[in-house]
Formats: C-alpha cells, sequence, structure tokens
C-alpha cells in the first residue's frame, strides 16, 4: 500500500513552522536589545560571571558616587583655606607696613577692617555642603562657629573676648600698675621687692638678677612669695656699672629690664643717679625702678596679657574649659576658674576632640582604602588665624598715652606670627596643602574606577551582549527559511487523494 505524506498521519512541517516563529522572535528581540537574554537563566553557564561582573560595577559605582561627594565637600573647604590663607597673608603683610597712627575709633590702619576680616574667617570655617558643616568635625550636622559680635561682645549674659581681655588686663596690672609687684620704699640703701602672693598666674614674675654694681648686695629671686633685695653699701657703684633684672610676663615670655649707675643730671631713661650716699643712691635706684617697671607693664605686660586672655577664650576642649579671672575684685585676683556655657560665649560649637580632625570624617573610595578627611575650626592653625585676628580688632591705643606706641609695638611682635601662613609652625597653608592632597587621591582613585569600569562593562557585554551583524544574518536566513516553509505549509493544506488518483 501506498503511503501519501500528510495523509493518514500528522505532518511535522506546522511544529517546524512554530519552532522558527519563535527563533524568529528571539532574534528580534535580541537585534533590539542588543543581549543574549533577558533572564540571566537565558545565558546558561555564564550566568554566574554576568552577575559577579555586574556586583563588580555595583560596587565602583558606589564608591564613584562617593567620590564625587567627597570631592565636592573638599573643593568647598580648599576654596575656604586659600581666602583664610589669603586674609592672614594680607593683614599680616599690614602689620609689618603700616606705622603706629591712630585713628579716631583707637585703631591703627593695621586693624581697620580687622572685624571684617574676622567676620568673613567665621563665614569660610561655617562652610557646607548639602547641610554637611565641612569645619565641625563629626558634628557635621553643627554650626561650627558663633557669630563675630557674639565672639567679641558676647551676647548680653554671656561675656565675649573684649570682657576677658579687660579683666585679665586689670589682674596683670594691679591696682597701682606695678604688675602685681610690691615695691616699698628703700631704706638705708636697702630695697626688697617681690610678688604681690605666691602661686597665682597673674602679673609679673621675678625670674633672675645679674649685677655688676661694685659694694652692692643683691639676693635673690627667692622665698614665698619670690622676693629679690638689693642693697647699696658706702663703697658706691661706679658710673656705667649696671643691675639686669628678668621678668616672666603672662604669656609665657620674657623681658629684661636695665637699669645703669649714673651721675649725669638728669639720668637717662634706664639710669639711676648714684647719690651722696647708700640711701640716696637707694632711693634713687627705687623710683627709677618703680617708674621702668609701671612703663613695662603698660607696654610688653599689657600685650602680653592680651594674648595670654586670647589663649584663654580660644584655647579648650572637652576637658580643659576656657579659663577667665576669679573676680571681681580683678586687680587682686589670685586664681582663674572654668568659664561656663552660662557665664561665656564658647566661640567653637563643633567636635571637641584632641584627636587627629582628619580621622574624625572618613570615606570608603577603594578596595581597602579608606580616606581620612576631617576638619575642625578649632585646630591650631584655624583657631590661631581667627584668634590673632579677633584680637586685632578689639584691641584700641590712644595717641595721646606716650606708652601707647610701644604698647602697639609689643602687641605686633606678638600678634604677627599668629599670621604666618606657612613656616615650622602650624599653618593653614599646610592644612590645604592636606587637602590638596587627599584631592589628588580622590583624583586617581576616580580615573582607576573609571577604566576598572569600562574593562569590566566590555567583559560583561561579551557575555550577556550579541554581534549585531551576525543576529542580523541568522534573521534574514531564518526570515528565508520561514517563508519557505510557510510556503510548504500552504501546499500540503492544498494537497487531496484526488490530486494522486
Amino acid at each position: 500500500m501506498v503511503s501519501v505524506f500528510g495523509v493518514g498521519r500528522p505532518s511535522a512541517l506546522p511544529t517546524s513552522v512554530s519552532s522558527l516563529s519563535r527563533e524568529l522572535g528571539n532574534l528580534q528581540i535580541q537585534l533590539g536589545t542588543g543581549r543574549k537574554s533577558q533572564s540571566y537563566s537565558g545565558l546558561g553557564s555564564s550566568r554566574t560571571l554576568a552577575l559577579d561582573l555586574r556586583s563588580q560595577i555595583a560596587k565602583i559605582d558606589g564608591y564613584q558616587r562617593t567620590i564625587q561627594t567627597v570631592s565636592l565637600r573638599l573643593e568647598v573647604a580648599q576654596q575656604s583655606l586659600t581666602r583664610m590663607d589669603a586674609i592672614l597673608a594680607e593683614t599680616r603683610s599690614s602689620l609689618s607696613l603700616t606705622a603706629y597712627e591712630v585713628g579716631g575709633n583707637g585703631q591703627t590702619l593695621a586693624q581697620y577692617g580687622a572685624q571684617e576680616k574676622a567676620q568673613e574667617i567665621v563665614s569660610l570655617l561655617n562652610s557646607k555642603v548639602n547641610e554637611s558643616y565641612m569645619f565641625a568635625g563629626r558634628d557635621s550636622d553643627k554650626v561650627p562657629v558663633v557669630g563675630i559680635d557674639k565672639i567679641l561682645d558676647g551676647d548680653g549674659a554671656r561675656d565675649g573676648l573684649r570682657t576677658f581681655l579687660t579683666e585679665r588686663l586689670a589682674a596683670d596690672t594691679g591696682s597701682d600698675g606695678f604688675g602685681r609687684l610690691t615695691i616699698p620704699a628703700a631704706s638705708a640703701g636697702a630695697l626688697t621687692f617681690s610678688e604681690d602672693g605666691a602661686g597665682h598666674p597673674f602679673g609679673l614674675k621675678l625670674n633672675a638678677v645679674t649685677s655688676d654694681l661694685t659694694g652692692t648686695a643683691i639676693s635673690g629671686p627667692s622665698g614665698s612669695p619670690t622676693e629679690i633685695s638689693v642693697t647699696f653699701s658706702a663703697t658706691q657703684p661706679v658710673a656705667g656699672e649696671a643691675i639686669t633684672f628678668t621678668f616672666d610676663l603672662p604669656d609665657g615670655t620674657t623681658e629684661t629690664l636695665k637699669l645703669t649707675a649714673t651721675t649725669t643730671v638728669p639720668p637717662d631713661e634706664g639710669q639711676f643717679l648714684i647719690g651722696a650716699n647708700e640711701t640716696e643712691t637707694g632711693d634713687n635706684f627705687r623710683a627709677v625702678l618703680a617708674a621702668r617697671i609701671t612703663t613695662l607693664v603698660a607696654t610688653a605686660g599689657a600685650a602680653a596679657s592680651a594674648a595670654q586672655a586670647g589663649l584663654e577664650f580660644f584655647e579648650f576642649d572637652a576637658a580643659n574649659p576656657p579659663q577667665r579671672v576669679n573676680g571681681p575684685p580683678f586687680e587682686s585676683a589670685t586664681s582663674l576658674v572654668d568659664a561656663t556655657a552660662s557665664d561665656t560665649v564658647f566661640w567653637y560649637k563643633g567636635e571637641i576632640e584632641t584627636a587627629n580632625p582628619r580621622n574624625a570624617v572618613t570615606a570608603r573610595i577603594d578596595d581597602g582604602y579608606t580616606l581620612k578627611y576631617g576638619l575642625r575650626a578649632n585646630e591650631e592653625a584655624l583657631r590661631d588665624g581667627l584668634k590673632f585676628t579677633a584680637l586685632l580688632a578689639v584691641l584700641k591705643f590712644d595717641a595721646s598715652v606716650e606708652t601707647d606706641a610701644q604698647k602697639y609695638a609689643e602687641v605686633k611682635e606678638r600678634l604677627t606670627p599668629g599670621f604666618l601662613t606657612s613656616g615650622g609652625q602650624a599653618s593653614v597653608r599646610e592644612i590645604a596643602t592636606e587637602v590638596a592632597l587627599k584631592q589628588q587621591v580622590l583624583g586617581a582613585a576616580g580615573a582607576r574606577h573609571l577604566t576598572a569600569i569600562s574593562l569590566t562593562q566590555s567583559t560583561l557585554d561579551e557575555t550577556e551582549g550579541v554581534d549585531l551583524n551576525e543576529v542580523g544574518a541568522k534573521l534574514l536566513a531564518l526570515q528565508t527559511h520561514l517563508q519557505a516553509s510557510y510556503e510548504a505549509t500552504s501546499l500540503l493544506s492544498r494537497l487531496s487523494l484526488v490530486n494522486f488518483l
């Protein structure tokens, strides 16, 4: 019996056409998406590799987003540091180049604009990016520095820098202007002068004495309170011979005071007249010593007092609050007390730690690499920049006061180093250099990540992707095959037994 295809049994051709249609659909999707499959299951053995590659790309993308955020923060910080460095350099130059000339407001040319500069420094230290304050350490949600008006003058109930200076100056000067020294009258050519108390931190401290005065007995400094004795005898000093005292000042600096014996009338500054006997010489010596100490207290002593008051106001941490004079009365005060938040403006409100501020804020920017980039406004260089600018803003001078020119010179001597932008001490420029180095690290890491992403993406494309030219060729071939299958199916559908009879 002759068997005729399509007659008496099902044909496989429709199944083949259906399979070709599905393959055609898959190729069309591949051509449209460029991917082998729309699901990982369609990748077969390459599925694990594709998942690993995508995980790597996601991780690197996370690093890149972190780098972008940190880069923006450091750029803002760098701009702030650069401007602060410029302000300090301008102020230092002005201090160095301008002469002592007091204006109507009691300030010199170099002091003009100091408060505005201090205000700008405060603004720079309060820089923020996306509500994150750059100079607050870990406490980046807090404004790190209070306003300059509060820093200088307090806020009514709480005192600011100006009050600290006033109280400290009174304590260092004393009621008689002798810098907390007791200088009694000489007696029969003998003079013993001393500190007005033992152990307190105010005023002048007797450090040393040297002498080549003939026939004069010198003792001290010794005792408690510390004292020095000078006793003249019938054997009088010779003109030109001298005695030199060394004093410790409130800010830790030292000053010397030299008194030279003379027979010239009237004696020049720094000289004492040799009298007819030891009693007259002792009286003359005491008068000159008291006058010279008064001048020392009003000049170098006042400048040192201001510098120390600035330190006690600005330099504090969690364990060591600002220190202020325990008074009133301030002229006879014998101790410092801890300032409190209820009586003193604490200028810094950010993270208060003594550890390295860079460690306070970190960012993971690569496998095994964490960038440390914390900044705090109370870092030595930043704090000192604000401190010295604020001191310059509040100090006053009087052209009619003879000693104020020398006082200003002493102030300049102490403040000018605080405006150094580079050198052996901590400086704003050094912090800016640190930030710049961290920016370089970020840039290098970012470039490295871009290369890694490119290589990883290329491998992923090879794993998940298709060759569009190859897919196109397959698609054309499959369309031709499918067309032929459709035609064959059409012919079969028209076959009947009659055609074979």
